[in-house]
């Protein structure tokens, strides 16, 4: 089975070399660079002659829009996908090789690990079978089309220094997104929050409000209710707080940080009957696994 790696970049200099390093051993390397004023092109252009670049790739704020260039553009059987900032584990392709030359499925999940924090893990479909999937989404997209299986593949990421010229990125693509569909889930809980990480807390618990009275994907559901949770507690309604940390355990009793943070906004005997109850939690089918 041939592996295509697919990439997206923009001024990702500083990063992309320790990337590439990392997935040596795939047969074929697509890069797709949406603008980048630095040295990326000429970096990636030491490992692959599949560079491309100029006006019809210029970013326009849409991340399925560029994926599904550099997606267009594989000739692989398999995709592995791996942005600029991040890290294949130590022999990682030659695992991956092995894993599709036995699946039945179409998508394989990772677990993809903070650099800086390695409690923070989340599931992420890194490697899927080309023509069986394509991307949507113009912020915090996702494939859609597979069948999956999980895998313990690990990939690593950081925090790219590029952000830092577009800091508002994200934000201005998942506003305009909802001003456009209000209908919308996935986008309405990422644009909550980035509201959170600006400690905009009054806005990000309305938009996980909307989120929740729309959204049948529970593990998501779950981690929106904390997050209202912690709004709630950190603008001075504890009983919100309260209620909202509860619905998030009602749809996941496994959820340790839900768990813990409900004994943190408890006083005994709750408190430490809660934590009892942490001590115990598995977190399985948690989305986000910021506490283990």
């Amino acid at each position: 089975m041939k592996i295509s790696a697919s990439l997206i970049v923009k001024n990702e200099q500083d990063h992309i070399r320790t990337c590439l390093n990392s997935i040596i051993g795939v047969d074929e390397i697509v890069i797709v660079d949406t603008g980048s004023s630095d040295d990326t092109v000429n970096i990636a252009k030491e490992y692959t002659n599949r560079v491309y670049h100029g006006d019809e790739y210029l970013w326009k704020d849409d991340f399925a829009h560029s994926r599904n260039q550099s997606l267009n553009l594989c000739t692989g059987d398999w995709i592995l996908i791996i942005d600029a900032d991040e890290i294949l584990e130590e022999g990682g392709v030659k695992k991956l090789r092995d894993l599709i030359g036995k699946t039945d499925k179409t998508g394989l999940y990772f677990n993809t690990i903070s650099i800086s924090n390695s409690t923070q893990v989340h599931k992420s479909i890194r490697a899927f079978k080309k023509g069986s999937a394509y991307w949507k989404g113009k912020a915090h997209n996702y494939l859609v089309g597979l069948t999956t299986e999980d895998t313990q593949l690990n990939l690593y990421y950081g925090y790219s220094k590029a952000h830092e010229l577009d800091p508002d990125r994200t934000l201005r693509i998942l506003k305009k997104a909802c001003e456009e569909d209000g209908g919308l889930t996935r986008e309405r809980y990422y644009l909550a929050r980035e509201y959170w990480y600006r400690k905009n807390y009054d806005t990000a618990l309305y938009h996980w409000s909307e989120y929740v009275k729309l959204s049948k994907f529970l593990a998501e559901k779950a981690d929106a209710y904390l997050m209202m949770a912690r709004c709630s507690w950190l603008t001075q309604r504890g009983d919100d707080a309260r209620k909202y940390c509860l619905e998030a355990i009602k749809l996941n009793p496994d959820f340790k940080e839900a768990l813990l943070f409900m004994s943190e906004i408890h006083h005994e005997p709750w408190k430490s009957k809660w934590m009892w109850i942490a001590k115990n939690a598995t977190n399985k089918d948690v989305i986000f696994v910021r506490v283990t």
